[in-house]
This record gives structure tokens, sequence and C-alpha cells, in this order.
């Protein structure tokens, strides 16, 4: 999975790799990025990304 900052188009961190399809993807209010993959939830607190949310 990758992730773009959506006003700049650049690239956010590195890709992730997840055992099973990503099913969802959700940024949370506190800047958590929440991933469904598989039958799996994953909650991620890259520091990167709190400055895009």
């Amino acid at each position: 999975m990758r992730a773009w900052d959506a006003v700049t188009g650049e690239r956010i961190g590195e890709s992730l790799v997840f055992p099973a399809k990503v099913n969802a993807v959700e940024v949370t209010p506190d800047g958590r990025l929440a991933v469904a993959y598989g039958t799996e939830p994953a909650v991620l607190t890259p520091p990167q990304w709190r400055d895009y949310v």
C-alpha cells in the first residue's frame, strides 16, 4: 500500500506490505491510519503522516 499527499501529489513514507489483500483504509480523526486486510485490522501511527491529516 502507498500513500500520497492529496495536495502536492508527493508520496508519503515507504510502501507498506500486508499479508493479505487490503480491503479498506481510513485516516482517523487523531491522525492514525486504520487498515483492514483479509479479516484483520491494523492501526498505524507513522510520524510522517501526522503532518498531512
